[in-house]
């Protein structure tokens, strides 16, 4: 399972996946087994997630609150 940590107290992560804007997860930093680096999008191409595009569509993304929800399910469609 992959969720964005949304914040950190101490050693408990709030954890959001997604598409929920609603579910928030809580879990511990021992509970963590990794740490995306980069992504491979389907045309094989890498993005570094510190790329500056990366981050910024990143942010946007989790700004659309929810619309995301929405535009999760019209994007499953189209790719069919």
């Amino acid at each position: 399972m992959l969720h964005r940590i949304l914040r950190r107290e101490g050693d408990a992560l709030f954890l959001q996946g997604d598409g929920s804007y609603v579910a928030r997860e809580t879990c511990t930093t021992m509970d963590v087994v990794g740490k995306v680096h980069e992504i491979v999008r389907p045309s094989g191409r890498t993005v570094a997630v510190t790329d500056w595009h990366w981050r910024l569509a990143s942010r946007l993304w989790r700004g659309l609150g929810v619309l995301r929800t929405p535009c999760l399910r019209m994007l499953r469609f189209l790719v069919r």
